[in-house]
Protein backbone atom coordinates (compact mmCIF):
# COMPACT_ATOMS: atom_id res chain seq x y z
CA UNK A 1 0.00 0.00 0.00
CA UNK A 2 1.35 3.05 -0.73
CA UNK A 3 1.87 6.03 2.04
CA UNK A 4 -0.56 9.34 1.93
CA UNK A 5 0.84 12.13 -0.54
CA UNK A 6 0.94 14.38 2.76
CA UNK A 7 3.49 12.20 4.53
CA UNK A 8 5.08 11.08 1.63
CA UNK A 9 6.20 15.09 0.59
CA UNK A 10 6.70 15.19 4.49
CA UNK A 11 9.28 12.51 4.33
CA UNK A 12 10.51 13.28 1.00
CA UNK A 13 11.71 16.94 2.14
CA UNK A 14 13.27 15.35 5.31
CA UNK A 15 15.63 13.03 3.28
CA UNK A 16 16.46 15.47 0.36
CA UNK A 17 17.74 17.57 3.53
CA UNK A 18 20.01 14.31 4.38
CA UNK A 19 21.31 14.07 1.03
CA UNK A 20 18.89 11.15 -0.38
CA UNK A 21 16.17 10.39 -2.80
CA UNK A 22 12.94 8.75 -1.63
CA UNK A 23 12.81 5.66 -4.16
CA UNK A 24 9.41 4.24 -2.36
CA UNK A 25 7.73 5.03 0.39
CA UNK A 26 5.16 2.07 1.35
CA UNK A 27 3.35 1.18 4.53
CA UNK A 28 1.66 -2.59 5.30
CA UNK A 29 -0.74 -3.27 7.93
CA UNK A 30 -0.14 -6.23 10.47
CA UNK A 31 -2.20 -7.37 13.47
CA UNK A 32 0.73 -5.22 15.52
CA UNK A 33 0.27 -2.46 13.67
CA UNK A 34 1.97 -0.94 10.62
CA UNK A 35 5.16 -1.63 9.28
CA UNK A 36 6.52 1.24 7.04
CA UNK A 37 9.12 0.69 4.40
CA UNK A 38 11.31 3.14 2.66
CA UNK A 39 13.75 3.05 0.14
CA UNK A 40 16.50 5.55 -0.23
CA UNK A 41 18.66 6.30 -2.80
CA UNK A 42 22.07 8.46 -3.42
CA UNK A 43 24.15 8.72 -5.85
CA UNK A 44 27.38 8.12 -4.60
CA UNK A 45 25.80 4.96 -2.98
CA UNK A 46 24.34 4.24 0.46
CA UNK A 47 26.25 2.34 3.10
CA UNK A 48 25.17 1.20 6.89
CA UNK A 49 26.26 4.75 8.70
CA UNK A 50 23.89 6.46 6.09
CA UNK A 51 21.09 4.22 6.72
CA UNK A 52 21.33 4.39 10.68
CA UNK A 53 21.56 7.84 10.31
CA UNK A 54 18.11 8.26 8.11
CA UNK A 55 16.86 5.47 10.65
CA UNK A 56 17.68 8.11 13.87
CA UNK A 57 15.79 10.99 11.94
CA UNK A 58 13.00 9.44 10.40
CA UNK A 59 11.95 7.11 12.78
CA UNK A 60 10.60 9.83 15.53
CA UNK A 61 8.50 11.64 12.59
CA UNK A 62 7.27 8.65 11.46
CA UNK A 63 6.17 7.66 15.49
CA UNK A 64 4.53 10.63 15.82
CA UNK A 65 2.54 10.65 12.44
CA UNK A 66 1.35 7.10 13.49
CA UNK A 67 0.91 8.46 17.04
CA UNK A 68 3.32 4.82 18.10
CA UNK A 69 6.49 3.97 19.65
CA UNK A 70 8.08 1.18 18.45
CA UNK A 71 6.89 1.27 14.86
CA UNK A 72 8.72 -1.07 12.73
CA UNK A 73 10.44 0.98 9.80
CA UNK A 74 12.91 -0.45 7.34
CA UNK A 75 15.27 1.51 5.22
CA UNK A 76 16.62 0.12 2.73
CA UNK A 77 19.03 1.15 -0.49
CA UNK A 78 17.54 -0.15 -4.02
CA UNK A 79 19.74 -2.96 -4.58
CA UNK A 80 21.93 -3.38 -7.51
CA UNK A 81 19.30 -5.19 -9.53
CA UNK A 82 16.08 -3.56 -8.57
CA UNK A 83 12.76 -3.37 -10.74
CA UNK A 84 11.64 -0.24 -11.75
CA UNK A 85 7.99 0.13 -10.34
CA UNK A 86 7.28 3.82 -11.29
CA UNK A 87 7.99 5.85 -14.26
CA UNK A 88 9.89 9.18 -12.07
CA UNK A 89 13.00 6.02 -10.83
CA UNK A 90 14.20 6.99 -14.86
CA UNK A 91 15.10 10.42 -13.42
CA UNK A 92 16.60 9.15 -10.12
CA UNK A 93 18.62 6.57 -11.77
CA UNK A 94 20.13 8.25 -14.36
CA UNK A 95 23.64 7.50 -14.88
CA UNK A 96 23.29 4.00 -13.77
CA UNK A 97 23.46 0.80 -16.09
CA UNK A 98 19.81 -0.67 -16.84
CA UNK A 99 18.22 -3.49 -18.39
CA UNK A 100 15.06 -2.92 -20.16
CA UNK A 101 12.62 -5.51 -21.94
CA UNK A 102 11.65 -3.34 -25.20
CA UNK A 103 9.62 -5.20 -27.80
CA UNK A 104 10.33 -8.55 -26.98
CA UNK A 105 14.43 -8.15 -26.28
CA UNK A 106 16.48 -7.07 -23.08
CA UNK A 107 18.42 -3.93 -23.84
CA UNK A 108 21.87 -3.16 -21.43
CA UNK A 109 23.42 -0.14 -21.23
CA UNK A 110 23.71 3.30 -19.24
CA UNK A 111 20.47 5.27 -18.66
CA UNK A 112 21.93 8.74 -20.06
CA UNK A 113 18.41 10.94 -20.08
CA UNK A 114 14.76 10.03 -18.83
CA UNK A 115 11.67 12.44 -19.02
CA UNK A 116 8.29 12.16 -18.50
CA UNK A 117 7.52 10.40 -21.91
CA UNK A 118 10.99 8.37 -22.62
CA UNK A 119 14.69 7.44 -21.74
CA UNK A 120 17.97 7.66 -23.61
CA UNK A 121 19.92 4.45 -22.95
CA UNK A 122 23.59 4.65 -24.03
CA UNK A 123 24.57 0.75 -25.30
CA UNK A 124 27.49 -0.60 -26.97
CA UNK A 125 26.01 -0.17 -30.48
CA UNK A 126 24.56 3.56 -29.73
CA UNK A 127 22.38 5.54 -28.26
CA UNK A 128 18.42 4.39 -27.99
CA UNK A 129 15.34 6.77 -27.13
CA UNK A 130 12.98 4.59 -25.71
CA UNK A 131 9.20 5.58 -24.97
CA UNK A 132 8.39 4.52 -21.45
CA UNK A 133 5.12 3.09 -22.13
CA UNK A 134 7.20 0.93 -24.73
CA UNK A 135 9.27 -0.70 -21.51
CA UNK A 136 7.46 -3.95 -20.45
CA UNK A 137 10.12 -3.95 -17.60
CA UNK A 138 13.08 -2.57 -16.59
CA UNK A 139 15.74 -3.40 -13.88
CA UNK A 140 19.22 -2.02 -12.31
CA UNK A 141 21.98 -3.83 -13.77
CA UNK A 142 25.55 -4.22 -12.87
CA UNK A 143 26.22 -5.71 -16.37
CA UNK A 144 28.83 -3.97 -17.85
Amino acid sequence: MRANPTLEESITEIVEQMAFVLVEMSIEHHKRGEKINLVLHKNEGINLDDLVQAQKVLRPRLEIEFNRENLIVEITSPGLTRAIKHPREYKIFRGKQMKLLHEGRWIHGMLKEANNLSVMIATETGELAIPIKQIKKAKLSNWQ
